[in-house]
């Protein structure tokens, strides 16, 4: 038996969801969430000087420290695994296709693939990857490129929080970790998931319970809050044209998911742009949430999921 925690830490709120799994059998244990104290005004001295007695950055990181103590204080037990992830800004995610029989070695000549075809140095980045599909002795896949000085920093910045994450998720392609918590995704669809968040809009379009589309979108929800509507609407239809133009079929549903989900009208304020009926992605029924606001915890729910998936991620 296993506890599974997915961890989402956004600017305000960290949301964690535990999965027990035990022979073939997987539950959620719960969901969780803790505020983030916002920090204090400074205050002024003399000739009006701002005096603080710690960093800015010090007092925001004790602040998530205490939110990620009161998460992990509300568990039975500690989590066997922890599951942390790095936005879509800061990874760039491709599609390669190389020839099956190379598989055995993808991580030699994967880099070779991409390089010049990111915005990073492929010799000081971390190359992974995920398949897709094999289509006539191609295999195609998702293939991540990150900084190693990136991945240093956040596994620094989560063992700073008493954190010792066993896999790092990366982007919109994390979604797919929902596909083993709700069984509706593993149908043929597509499915295009869209989860709007602080950091920005994640698009993932699932085929038979696989991610064949993912792509991060730059408007956040605070760019939603200040009436930027209009920017989102635009990206979403070049992402949902960018789809058909690989020969994706439209999508058979459409939901949104994660903070922006629990808003009353997203649902069709977005079916208005891509055209088509949006749902309220609904996850399973668990202590810690009702149905008004499990749908925020869609990432985290996500996260701890793909320690579930079979395969390569």
């Amino acid at each position: 038996m296993a506890t599974i925690l997915g961890l989402d830490i956004d600017p305000q709120t960290v949301r964690a969801v535990a999965v027990r799994t035990a022979l073939r059998k997987t539950e959620i244990v719960g969901y969780y969430q803790q505020p983030i104290e916002p920090l204090p005004p400074p205050e002024e001295g003399e000739g009006g000087i701002a005096m603080t007695d710690a960093e800015p950055e010090d007092a925001q990181l004790a602040a998530v420290r205490r939110a990620i103590r009161g998460v992990l204080g509300s568990l039975a037990q500690p989590p066997d695994k922890v599951i942390t992830e790095l936005s879509g800004d800061e990874v760039s995610i491709r599609k390669a296709s190389l020839p099956a029989k190379a598989a055995k070695k993808l991580d030699e000549l994967l880099p070779f693939e991409l390089e010049g075809k990111v915005p990073f140095d492929i010799t000081e980045s971390i190359v992974d990857h995920q398949p897709i599909e094999t289509v006539d002795g191609e295999l195609r896949m998702h293939a991540a490129v990150v900084p190693r000085e990136r991945i240093a920093a956040h596994l620094g910045e989560m063992r700073m929080l008493g954190l010792e994450p066993r896999h790092v998720a990366v982007g919109a392609v994390a979604l797919d970790g929902l596909v083993p918590l709700v069984p509706q995704l593993t149908t043929p669809g597509p499915h295009a998931l869209i989860d709007i968040h602080p950091e920005g809009t994640d698009v993932c379009i699932l085929m038979n319970g696989v991610c064949h589309f993912a792509r991060t979108l730059s408007v956040t929800i605070a760019d939603l809050d200040a009436g930027r509507q209009s920017v989102l609407e635009r990206e979403l239809r070049q992402t949902m044209a960018a789809w058909r133009m690989e020969g994706g079929s439209s999508p058979s549903t459409f939901f949104v998911c994660g903070q922006m989900a629990i808003r009353p009208g997203t649902d069709a304020w977005l079916g208005q742009i891509v055209g088509a009926p949006v749902e309220t992605l609904q996850l399973p029924q668990a202590p810690g949430a009702d149905e008004a606001v499990r749908p925020a915890f869609a990432r985290a729910a996500a996260l701890s999921g793909r320690a579930l998936a079979r395969g390569k991620h």
